[in-house]
């Protein structure tokens, strides 16, 4: 009661933002009862604040109590959700199934409907328990499923006897699936369902996630149970409970489809399947030209963590994925199933001056609503300044011209030599202009390289900064000197790539020394990881060493 009025005065005190369309529903529980047994009869207002409730017809039922209300709340992204909850307790007077017409909600100057709930009230002497006193089988939360999507398994006991004790003795192979057995069940209710006319009690004895990895056909596997029935003898009732008889089933699953994918799927989709959220993590809102933008990206949701993979980008002009990797991958029970984290560090080069941003999205299948639907970030963005993407280096060497001379007559040369050697000198000329030429070229080439290399020097010396911005201004300049080497964008570098046209133009020692100087620099500055400064700073030392 504290607790409910605690919640009522925070939401007349603290603002509310609703969101989503108001939705009022009605629920019975349980929906089989016998004579005389009662059963719950609710009304739920989600998204607007409670009004006046119109009942529906409830003469064929006598009212026990009621209504309990209830307020429960819940703050998501900043934004609250309310559901307000009227329980009356009803008892079922005569057999025969009973259907709850629709009752009406005003509020807000609105009105809302909720849908006819139908309960079943049984003859408990015609229903008399005259067959198995218990079964267990196998439910699956699908019959035509895809690759990748989350499946609910539950082993099912319907019993009308009490039961002592239960345990799965032998699990199925489910071959074909990453299986996953969900251990938090409390909040998996019991409830009651009818089969062939009789009533019974029903408790899920066991969840299994699965996630099929291929398509085709499955089904057919075999759990072995052990069921305890209570002791019954009137002997013991009232005192203490005796295990009784033991028995031993078989539970088997039923047959399914997997495909591989949904039918008509967009351009984009890559394979999620399930209900999806996307959320960012940045700290600069001010770089510089050539400077490298770190974003930690975080996809949440219920497919399957192999499938899950990081989302589509879309960048403003002068802005490109330069490397994206793995950081974190959680799995939890949330909500009945499975909740899988990913956690993806991506870093952007900024290569042109302006404002940049990130749009963060992906395209998955849901289920439940059988459509597509593109799931977005939030857009980021950063200011980019201007600046020097290779930094100063020498000036490049002007090749000296040829000087032509005008057959200048010197005093006591025959005018043969004179007109003789000037097309010999024009050609010698032209040839030390090629020469001359070539070796301005490649000395041009060797300028930016060791322009480039005495940045990294200048960077591998502390000047005052923390050792994550000081690695991370080495490391840029690392894959600058990287992109002079090979001329491949930085938004297609994989290992694999890196390592190839790394050995093509070093020899293998010098690209293993700077790739694995790289994969160290990456892992301090993004992967929140701890390595001596020193092994850093002589690594670096090495790297210099061999390209100098």
């Amino acid at each position: 009661m504290r607790t409910v009025l605690l919640l009522m005065v925070l939401s007349a005190v603290v603002p509310v933002r609703l969101f989503g369309t108001a939705q009022f529903e009605a629920q019975v529980n349980p929906d089989a009862v016998y004579v005389g047994e009662t059963f719950e009869l609710s009304f739920s207002l989600t998204g607007a604040d409670w009004g006046q409730l119109d009942l529906p017809d409830l003469s064929a039922f006598e009212r026990v109590s009621g209504p309990a209300m209830a307020i429960r709340t819940t703050i998501i992204n900043g934004r609250m959700e309310r559901v307000t909850t009227h329980t009356y307790r009803l008892r079922g007077l005569q057999e025969g199934t009973f259907s709850i017409p629709e009752a009406r909600m005003f509020t807000d100057g609105k009105i809302y409907t909720s849908s006819p709930v139908q309960v079943m009230v049984l003859d408990r002497d015609e229903h008399a328990p005259t067959d198995r006193p218990f079964f267990a089988k196998a439910t699956l939360s699908c019959d035509t499923c895809y690759v990748g999507q989350q499946i609910v398994l539950d082993l099912v006991l319907y019993s009308r006897v009490p039961i002592a004790d239960y345990a799965v003795m032998q699990e199925a192979e489910l071959t074909g699936f990453h299986s996953r057995r969900f251990r938090n069940l409390r909040n998996i209710r019991t409830g009651r369902d009818t089969l062939d006319g009789r009533l019974y009690n029903t408790r899920v004895l066991a969840r299994y996630i699965l996630f099929p990895q291929h398509r085709g056909e499955f089904g057919g596997e075999h759990f072995e149970l052990r069921v305890v029935e209570e002791d019954r003898d009137p002997r013991w009732r009232g005192m203490f409970r005796l295990r009784g008889e033991v028995h031993y089933t078989r539970v088997k699953i039923p047959e399914f489809t997997v495909l591989n994918t949904p039918p008509n799927a967009p351009e984009g989709f890559n394979g999620h399947i399930g209900d999806f959220e996307i959320s960012t993590v940045y700290r600069d809102h001010q770089l510089k030209q050539g400077e490298l933008w770190p974003v930690s990206v975080i996809v949440r949701g219920n497919g399957d963590p192999a499938s899950m993979r990081p989302p589509a980008f879309k960048l403003s002009e002068g802005l490109t994925l330069s490397d994206i990797r793995l950081q974190r991958d959680d799995v939890t029970e949330r909500g009945g199933g499975l909740r899988t984290t990913r956690e993806w560090q991506a870093l952007f080069r900024a290569d042109s001056a302006g404002l940049a941003t990130i749009d963060s999205y992906l395209i998955a299948y849901q289920t439940g609503r059988d459509t597509f639907k593109k799931i977005s970030g939030e857009r980021i963005n950063a200011f980019v300044e201007p600046g020097d993407l290779l930094g100063d280096g020498d000036p490049e060497t002007v090749a000296p011209s040829a000087d032509e001379d005008q057959s200048r007559q010197r005093e006591g040369v025959p005018n043969w030599m004179v007109y003789t050697g000037f097309p010999v000198l024009l050609i010698m000329g032209f040839l030390f202009y090629l020469f001359f030429l070539k070796r301005s070229a490649v000395r041009t080439a060797l300028n930016d390289e060791e322009a480039l290399l005495k940045k990294l020097k200048q960077a591998s010396t502390f000047s005052g900064q923390t050792d994550k911005s000081h690695y991370a201004k080495v490391l840029d300049v690392l894959d600058q000197y990287i992109l002079h080497l090979i001329k491949v964008p930085m938004s297609e570098w994989d290992e694999n790539l890196l390592e190839t046209h790394l050995t093509n133009e070093l020899d293998d020692n010098r690209a293993e020394k700077l790739l694995d100087l790289r994969k160290n620099l990456i892992a301090v500055v993004f992967g929140n990881q701890t390595v001596k400064e020193d092994d850093i700073t002589q690594l670096i030392k090495d790297l210099i060493s061999d390209l100098g």
